[in-house]
């Protein structure tokens, strides 16, 4: 006899005893369901009769209605054997035999706790499905659990797992849309998918929201969708009470303690307790001036010393309290999406997406996303104080390793504590150098962990067997101190051992690692299971059991079962549904070693199933090798290191390369390929000497041969090399062998990749120019004897991308505005918009013709462009009205928000300069030499910041500095003269060459903008509008006599008055003044 009945109302209404439903008729089930709708207090017989009737007048009234209640009682107590319908007075389920789920749904809701709101939450489905007729009683019931499932998701939507209750966030999404004006679900929604990283998707619920209240009712949105709005623009995560999500093994974001008794280590968590209370609270003032490695704790150790053990600990101790705790960790693999910097993903889940946004391999763009994580850093912490745990850096990828780096050796708000753990890293290694240079610096907090003491040890003894005499555990300690008293092997063997602490049960061995593997071998006695373990332990740390049964060919139940064997004997977790995780990483080596002679075999079992993960990939190739073909191998080399590639995870790339490079069987061209990509990765890594030799095969190799436009390939592959290895010149020169056959059309991302790539290397040699006009001018024609006019529309919207991207101001505006006529394409139409307002500003077009051209672009790019359209537009936005040309309403701080909202990693970059063109315009140009000397300063020095310094300094009196500045700032002119930067940095050398009283400063300044008479000197994406190039001519002419000044300023003040830049009209009619007076 069952305990109690399930009824079930959620679905189809049903009654389930012993787990089986009752055969139940179309009436009855209807009858289950107006009963339940009742609730426990039951439904009178009136009642009963107009639902089960519908108002309906029948002969026998009630009689009628209760003998249907009776029929279905009579049947659910012959299958139970109790009466769990009641019949006399109110007809009813009693509550004390029966189980209804949404009454336990409904009293989980009003508990109101997060727990029970969630296991409401999960537990949902829609009540009473299959049901055509609703009667009165059953459709308020419906309402009520509608309502409250809706309130429950209101509430937990900031904390839901972007992971575990993806598909809690996919409905809440649903019933905020549906919902249309519901501004509490809406608020809700966005913050469950912020935290998600969605920012994008977040930021359009609010969107539509605001606009269906204004349509509908008129109305503006209230407080809250503007606050979650506000904390998105922010990246203010706990402002939301999102916790982050750990998306590599979809655990909590916290490191899990196998035991929850913890020992030892008093004086470092004493260490870590004084630095977290000593984090200022959110009512102190963040300061940015502080000892750059005053909040930086090391904890190093052997495996099994208690790492994991140590920071669970500290979770527990604060995790309820006014500190926020991140945790992301490099020791779990597989990853459903495996990038670059996976453990700071983990940890602010924001970064999620955005770190692959630009080429990995691209230097500046990893630049502008190291100053986003530390600008994202500096907001959380404004919030609450911050903690963030970083686990096994010893494991973490190449790239993680250098952001760990910039964040503890730039400027940190003194609300952050950052606490990295590790083994001590094989020598040679980047991780290996980080952590000997950290260990020598002043503040920063070192702890080494090793085996227990024997305090310790008597902790942990009579922490488990407090019953034991004394003598015995005396004894029992003797003996963990004579194996090594490592803490993970000494918790495994005192867990394990009886009360009385018998010693004839425990290892024999006196070795701490035989010891620990004596114990596994104890605690896991049959063999299935031992076999279960061993083919999860080659899959990694993190499992799926579905994975192993589909290796050992046996049933699902199968492997279930013998995993929760092992659950019991502690050597691994189950986390989700589909997903275990051992223990511990020696753990997963002592059975991967069971597999012996079969290892090979599971392993290529593993690599033809296949993973996403490029990192596991490579680890089942390598260990399956001969067991592979050497058609296979290729096959999975090749694709495992251009994954590798993609997502930025170098060590892997270079090592699939490397495997690729010593097959027999590789291709010729895959070879080439594998050459150049070997020595890119190299190259990232610093090893340049390494990677121009490994590269030369490439360089010889690629000359093309072939007569097809394959060919060409290895050769365009190279130039992506060539910018790491430091010029390659010969790489480049096989550009221009290229046949016309050989460089026929390519897709539109091909472009994209020529227009970054050689805009990135402009400058280098002449090569570079000239092999881009020819590829234009093949492609163009390859595109129209084709006949592809969409084709060609797209090249030549790429071929004026990459003009204004040079800078080199050509006047191209009336050819863009020619083409727009042909243009149809959204995406293309909003880019050659742009395009057109930037070269409007190079061309400085009169300010009517240029306004309205901005008008029209502002309405057609914030309707259909995409969001780096849309934020270059707001980056033009803040810049002319910087200027006077137009009141747009948009600062260099929106333009930064809008680039951080849509996740581009450049947007502090931008904003950089555009502050310094603010203080520059206010006066303040002296506070930038205070910024640029200090060690914290992020952006890269080139020739236009040694510029800007050079003039900060002379403007401070500082001529010292400032000429040492003006002189590098000068070599690296004459150097690249075409550089993207090149025009602003002589603006900026003009400027200071007046200042320091050089003629021959001014003499390169003269060289460099005399051919951009006319126009304007414009920055980039026009992120600095430093005005007309005839002024700065008129400066330099003060010094060299070469023009007239007082015509060079009269020019300049003209088209400054022209193009509406009030600023500049002021600054040139300043100079023409001050000239007139000398």
């Amino acid at each position: 006899m069952p305990d109690k009945v399930d009824i079930r109302l959620f679905g189809e209404p049903r009654i389930l005893v012993d787990g089986e439903a009752l055969s139940l008729t179309a009436e009855q089930q209807m009858m289950v369901a107006v009963l339940g709708a009742a609730g426990p207090d039951g439904i009178s017989k009136g009642l009963l009769y107009e639902e089960v009737f519908g108002g309906r007048v029948t002969k026998s009234g009630e009689q009628a209605a209760l003998m249907r209640v009776r029929r279905l009682a009579v049947k659910v107590k012959d299958a139970s054997g109790m009466q769990v319908i009641r019949t006399a007075g109110r007809c009813g389920f009693d509550p004390d035999l029966c189980s209804v789920d949404a009454w336990d749904f409904l009293s989980l809701t009003r508990d109101g706790t997060s727990r029970a709101l969630l296991a409401a939450a999960r537990s949902w489905a829609d009540p009473y499905a299959g049901l055509t007729d609703l009667s009165p009683v059953v459709r308020m019931s419906a309402t009520e659990l509608g309502n409250a499932y809706r309130a429950s998701l209101g509430v937990l939507g900031p904390n839901l797992s972007s992971v575990t209750d993806h598909d809690l966030i996919v409905r809440l999404v649903q019933l905020a849309e549906l919902a249309e004006v519901d501004e509490t679900l809406a608020a809700s929604a966005a913050a469950a998918l912020y935290n998600a990283g969605q920012q994008t998707e977040a930021l359009r619920i609010i969107s539509k929201v605001r606009a269906n209240l204004r349509e509908v009712h008129g109305l503006n949105a209230g407080g809250a969708l503007a606050e979650v709005e506000r904390s998105i623009l922010r990246n203010d995560q706990d402002s939301l009470g999102g916790s982050p999500a750990d998306p590599l093994v979809r655990q909590a974001s916290r490191p899990q303690a196998s035991e929850a008794i913890f020992v030892g280590r008093s004086d470092v968590m004493r260490s870590l307790r004084e630095r977290i209370e000593a984090l200022p609270r959110p009512d102190a003032e963040v300061e940015t001036d502080i000892d750059p490695v005053d909040s930086v704790v090391l904890i190093e150790g052997d495996g099994g010393v208690g790492k994991t053990a140590l920071l669970a600990q500290l979770f527990d101790e604060f995790s309820n309290g006014d500190v926020s705790l991140r945790f992301g960790t490099a020791g779990v693999a597989g990853s459903a999406q495996p990038s670059c910097y996976s453990i700071f993903t983990q940890a602010f889940p924001q970064l999620s997406g955005i770190e692959g946004s630009d080429d990995v391999g691209d230097e500046v763009a990893t630049a502008a996303f190291f100053r986003h994580v530390q600008q994202l850093v500096f907001q959380t912490c404004k919030g609450r104080p911050q903690v963030v745990v970083l686990d096994n850096m010893h494991l973490a990828d190449y790239q993680s390793v250098l952001l760990f780096r910039f964040l503890v050796r730039s400027a940190r708000p003194s609300g952050l504590l950052l606490i990295a753990t590790t083994r001590p890293p094989a020598g040679g290694t980047t991780w290996a150098d980080e952590l000997v240079a950290l260990s020598e610096e002043r503040g920063v907090a070192h702890h080494k962990l090793g085996a227990f003491v024997r305090e310790d040890l008597e902790e942990l003894v009579a922490a488990y067997h407090p019953r034991a005499s004394t003598e015995a555990a005396a004894r029992f300690v003797e003996y963990l101190v004579r194996v090594g008293a490592n803490p993970l092997v000494s918790t495994a063997i005192t867990r394990a051992a009886d009360a009385d602490l018998d010693m004839s049960i425990v290892p024999e061995s006196g070795d701490s690692n035989r010891a620990y593997e004596e114990h596994l071998r104890r605690v896991i006695r049959e063999s299935s299971v031992e076999t279960v373990l061993a083919v999860a332990s080659l899959i990694g740390e993190a499992f799926s059991p579905g994975q192993v049964a589909e290796v050992l060919s046996v049933s699902r139940a199968f492997v279930d079962s013998r995993l929760a064997q092992a659950a019991a004997a502690r050597v691994c977790t189950r986390i989700d549904e589909d997903l275990w995780c051992f223990d511990h990483l020696i753990t997963v080596a002592h059975f991967s070693e069971r597999c012996g002679l079969l290892r090979p075999l599971i392993l290529a079992k593993l690599a033809r199933m296949g993973s996403e993960d490029p990192a596991q990939m490579l680890r089942y190739a390598i260990g399956a090798y001969s067991e592979l073909t050497p058609a296979e191998r290729v096959a999975m080399f090749t694709s495992i290191a251009r994954t590798a590639t993609d997502h930025g995870l170098i060590s892997e790339a270079f090592s699939a390369w490397q495997a690729l490079l010593a097959e027999d069987d590789t291709p010729d061209e895959l070879r080439t390929e594998a050459s150049v990509g070997a020595a890119a990765m190299l190259a990232r890594l610093g090893r340049h000497e390494l990677a121009a030799n490994l590269g030369a095969p490439g360089v010889v190799d690629g000359a093309p041969s072939l007569g097809s436009p394959a060919a060409g390939q290895p050769s365009f592959l190279g130039v992506s090399a060539a910018e790491h290895i430091g010029g390659g010149s010969e790489r480049l020169e096989l550009l221009q062998l290229m046949t016309p056959a050989e460089r026929e059309a390519a897709e539109p991302a091909e472009f994209a990749r020529w227009r970054r790539r050689l805009q990135r290397l402009a400058g280098s040699p002449p090569t570079v120019e000239q092999v881009a006009a020819e590829r234009f001018d093949v492609s163009r024609g390859s595109i129209l004897q084709a006949g592809q006019d969409r084709q060609y529309e797209e090249f030549l919207c790429e071929k004026w991308n990459f003009e204004v991207q040079k800078r080199d101001c050509k006047p191209m505006y009336a050819n863009v505005l020619r083409l727009l006529d042909k243009a149809t394409e959204s995406s293309w139409r909003t880019q050659l918009l742009l395009n057109a307002v930037l070269a409007a500003l190079n061309e400085q077009r009169p300010a009517e013709e240029f306004l309205d051209l901005y008008q029209r672009a502002t309405v057609e790019i914030l309707a259909y462009a995409p969001p780096r359209t849309q934020w270059s537009l707001d980056i033009v936005s803040a810049t002319i009205n910087q200027v006077g040309m137009a009141e747009t309403g948009t600062g260099p701080d929106d333009a930064r928000s809008s680039g951080v909202r849509w996740g581009i990693s450049d947007a502090v970059d931008t904003w950089f300069a555009q502050t310094f063109v603010g203080l520059w315009l206010a006066g303040q140009v002296g506070m930038v030499q205070t910024l640029m000397e200090a060690p914290s300063f992020g952006v890269g020095l080139n020739g236009a910041w040694r510029a800007v310094w050079s003039l900060s300094a002379a403007t401070n009196g500082d001529w010292e500095t400032a000429g040492v500045q003006a002189k590098c700032a000068a070599a690296a002119v004459e150097a690249r003269p075409d550089d993207a930067w090149t025009s602003t940095s002589a603006a900026l050398l003009a400027e200071t060459a007046v200042l320091l009283n050089d003629s021959q400063l001014a003499k390169l300044v003269e060289g460099i903008l005399s051919p951009r008479s006319g126009w304007a000197v414009v920055l980039g994406n026009g992120s600095a509008y430093l005005g007309p190039a005839d002024r700065y001519r008129g400066l330099a002419a003060t010094l060299t006599g070469a023009h007239d000044p007082d015509e060079l300023f009269s020019q300049a003040v003209s088209q400054a008055r022209t193009t509406g830049a009030k600023v500049w009209e002021q600054r040139a009619l300043q100079n023409l003044t001050n000239f007139d007076r000398v």
